[in-house]
């Protein structure tokens, strides 16, 4: 291998850890929409979720008590507003 092979595979050595640190935290956002509440708060954090489910989703949506924000409205109202 010559100098500038070498020089090649390390810039894209290079390139995929910053593009994998880079992914992680949108990673751990996407994961943690889906996990449960016990798996978010679990100390130490665990990245890979033992059921994926979308309870948060429904109750975000579709309401479970009464001082929860309602989403869908406020969705409704800011699309009104930005047209």
């Amino acid at each position: 291998m010559n100098k500038k092979q070498i020089n090649n595979i390390f810039i894209w050595f290079a390139a995929i850890i910053l593009i994998l640190i880079i992914m992680t935290p949108g990673l751990w956002v996407v994961l943690t929409a889906f996990r449960p509440q016990v798996d978010v708060m679990a100390k130490p954090a665990v990245w890979i979720p033992r059921n994926l489910n979308l309870i948060q989703f429904e109750t975000m949506l579709f309401g479970g008590s009464e001082d929860q924000w309602d989403v869908v409205q406020y969705l409704f109202l800011a699309i009104c507003v930005t047209h």
